[in-house]
This record gives structure tokens, sequence and C-alpha cells, in this order.
């Protein structure tokens, strides 16, 4: 099994990009591909620092996909912490990232929604929190990313909001979550790319 994030500006110039961020459960492949300049180059990496130099937000791409979809994707251990009655967190450790999703429920037997998510980013000092907003038909409207310093305010690294104005369910297109590579794209490093563009590409 595995999980697929595809993420494509609207620009029709040269800052135009397309990013597929892939992660599989059988071979823990955690990659990620870039396309820039309508394919004349292409980037690869892990998803975690791809998605950072698209959006300015470290997230995998298993994370972000669960960010997007509000779906929690479990992979390696996990535990349940209960609160009270209508408050929990589902606690997932997989190698040296773990991932805290808090749930919670009206009443009695209500199902459970999630309502907020944190996550360690390896290596660093500084977690990350997805706040989400209302809901559409059980889909999600809008999802708020912010980092959270250990010394410090949140959201001193980043703060991103991210709105759906459309959604489309089930999405239509075998093709949608795939990114064909032309024969003729120059294979580049990313700090390369770092060079001579903004990072994060977003802020174009």
């Amino acid at each position: 099994m595995s999980y697929r994030v595809r993420l494509e500006s609207m620009d029709t110039g040269p800052s135009r990009f397309a990013v597929l961020a892939t992660y599989s459960f059988g071979s823990k492949n955690d990659d990620a591909t870039l396309l820039l300049s309508d394919g004349r180059w292409v980037v690869r990496s892990h998803s975690r620092e791809m998605i950072e130099f698209v959006l300015g937000v470290p997230l995998s791409s298993l994370e972000f996909r669960s960010v997007l979809t509000g779906c929690p994707a479990i992979a390696g251990d996990f535990k349940f912490e209960r609160f009270d009655d209508a408050t929990m967190k589902l606690v997932t450790e997989s190698g040296n990232s773990t991932l805290e999703t808090f749930m919670r429920r009206d009443a009695g037997l209500s199902p459970w929604s999630v309502f907020a998510v944190v996550g360690s980013i390896p290596g660093r000092p500084v977690r990350w929190r997805a706040d989400r907003g209302e809901r559409s038909h059980g889909v999600l409207k809008s999802v708020r990313l912010t980092s959270m310093e250990l010394n410090g305010r949140p959201g001193r690294q980043f703060d991103l909001m991210v709105s759906f104005d459309r959604i489309q369910t089930p999405a239509l297109g075998n093709d949608l979550l795939s990114l064909p590579v032309p024969e003729s794209a120059e294979t580049i490093a990313i700090d390369t790319v770092r060079s001579y563009l903004s990072v994060p590409l977003l802020a174009d």
C-alpha cells in the first residue's frame, strides 16, 4: 500500500512547478519528485525535504496526506490515551518521529472526530501542529499548519493556512496522482535549485 500527494501550481510562467510525494508501507520508500519549468528540470529527494522546499512546512508525504484528509495514517507502534469520556489522543511512533492525533466527541456513542494533530520533526528542536477547520459533508474545508518551538511563540518558523475551494470525491482520472517525467528533463540537485529560486516555492 502506498500514499501519494500531488501539488501543482496554477502558474503558466517560468515559476510553474508540480511535485509528487509518495510513501510506501511495503518498501518504506519515502520519496518525492519535483518538475520545474514545464518539465525541463526534475529534482528528486525525500518527501519531507521536498514538501518543505515547496511549501515551507517540514512534513513527510504520509504526514501531509493525513493533515489534508483528516484521517491519521498509522505507521509503526501506537497507543491511545484517554483524557475523559469525550477527549483522547492517538500516539503513533515510527522510527525517530512521533505523531499525536487529538480526538473528541460530543457525548455517549457519538463518533470521534480529529480536531488537532501534533508531530515531531526528526533532528530538530521544533514540532508542528495542524488545526482542522470546518467540514463540509465530512470533508475538511481548511487546515492551519504552525510550528511549535520549544522556546518561543507558536508559528515563529512557519504558519500556513490551506483552504479548499473545490472538493471532488471520489477523484477522477488515472493520471491524477502520477507525474510523468519527460525524457528530455535534466536532473538537478535540490541544493542547486535553492541557490537560484525563492524558498519556499509557494512564496512566488
